[in-house]
C-alpha cells in the first residue's frame, strides 16, 4: 500500500510554494478521491 496522501501532499506543497496560491476545488476533489 502506497502512502498516496503523503505523495500528494508533498507534490501539492511544492506546487503551492512555487505558485504561492490557495488550493482550487478540482485539487480538493482529487484529494477526496484519493482518500477513498
Amino acid at each position: 500500500m502506497l502512502p498516496w496522501m503523503l505523495v500528494y501532499e508533498y507534490m501539492f506543497t511544492k506546487e503551492n510554494e512555487r505558485r504561492k496560491r490557495r488550493p482550487i476545488p478540482e485539487e480538493l476533489e482529487y484529494v477526496e478521491m484519493l482518500r477513498r
